[in-house]
């Protein structure tokens, strides 16, 4: 049988999974920084934004690599990555640690993939040509157009 869990549950488990992640980042002295709303709820209510139930990670590009291979070789039982590379469904530009003892039903796309409670974990680029990123900036504008105008 099914155990669902509460909001709170969720985001103590999803603490549990930040936890590993500072544990290997300690290990392997890689730095990393809570991001987007994880950071406002950290500063603005001393933890989660109260409608908010993910935590979002960060760290420079050559950081997420390190901590992408750290855990691959840390082998942990229980948390692992989910990644475009390592998953036939998973489509996004950044990986997740994912907690293997639980599942997350996916009841909102069309082609339904569970996975499981998760930590985003997103790569922060550096760029010296700023040319590079308005041509970036404006690809990325445009794909949120096409999808506004996509009929589903």
């Amino acid at each position: 049988m099914k155990e669902r869990l509460t909001v709170d549950e969720l985001k103590k488990y999803e603490l549990n999974i930040l936890k590993f992640i500072d544990y290997v980042c300690k290990k392997y002295n890689i730095k990393y920084f809570v991001s987007y709303g994880t950071l406002l709820g950290a500063v603005r209510h001393k933890g989660f934004i109260p409608w908010d139930d993910d935590i979002d990670v960060a760290m420079f590009r050559e950081d997420y690599e390190r901590f992408q291979r750290a855990v691959i070789e840390e082998n942990n039982e229980r948390y692992t990555i989910l990644s475009k590379d390592n998953s036939d469904w998973y489509f996004q530009n950044f990986f997740v640690v994912i907690d293997k003892h639980t599942l997350l039903e996916d009841s909102v796309k069309r082609n339904r993939k569970d996975s499981n409670v998760f930590v985003d974990i997103f790569p922060i680029d550096k760029f010296n040509d700023l040319n590079f990123v308005k041509k970036a900036h404006l690809m990325v504008t445009l794909k949120h157009i096409c999808f506004i105008k996509k009929n589903i």
